[in-house]
């Protein structure tokens, strides 16, 4: 269910003209350190996105993009880790690091190091995909065309300042401050 029911002492609300332009903002604020519990999507398309969300029975559809998100981010991480874990296998070999029960293999250090950065990199990425709320599983549902509103609340001002800068940067339609009592505050 979309978040609307209380404020916090600091409050800020960015539109976007989407889901697609309002999962990349909550994306981005959560990896930017915001807690998942204090973002929200608001608004009549939140609210539909909640309502069939409520209705449904099979949620293949709505988790199908999540567990993409998660395989990309897997590979990705998993490949780039490898190629630099297999680097670092090649730099400790040129320099006579080798692991005792295999030689002087370059071969085998590099490899090793390698796997390493494989099963690191695809955890870490894997892991990194799974920061889901509530409100980033909504943008996933289909909804009517119209602008989707993302909250942050929090009773830190450092917090929804960070908030502030990250909501900009993801191309906000517009950016608004309220007060804990919904009273509108300069930007």
């Amino acid at each position: 269910m979309a978040r609307s029911e209380t404020l916090n002492r600091y409050n800020i609300v960015a539109s976007y003209p989407d889901m697609a332009g309002a999962r990349k903002a909550i994306d981005a604020l959560q990896f930017g350190g915001v807690d998942a519990n204090n973002i929200s999507l608001l608004g009549e398309r939140a609210q539909q996105a909640s309502d069939k969300a409520a209705g449904e029975t099979n949620t293949t559809a709505r988790e199908q993009p999540i567990v993409m998100r998660v395989l990309r981010r897997a590979i990705f991480w998993g490949i780039a880790a490898a190629i630099v874990g297999g680097v670092l296998g090649l730099i400790l070999a040129s320099i006579g690091l080798a692991f005792p029960a295999v030689g002087d293999s370059v071969a085998v250090q590099a490899g090793s190091w390698a796997l390493f950065g494989l099963v690191g990199g695809t955890l870490v990425g894997a892991y990194s995909a799974l920061t889901v709320s509530e409100a980033l599983e909504l943008t996933f549902e289909p909804v009517d065309d119209g602008n989707v509103l993302v909250g942050v609340h929090s009773e830190d001002a450092k917090g929804i300042d960070k908030a502030t800068e990250i909501l900009r940067s993801k191309e906000a339609l517009s950016v608004s401050r309220f007060d804990g009592d919904g009273h509108p505050l300069s930007n």
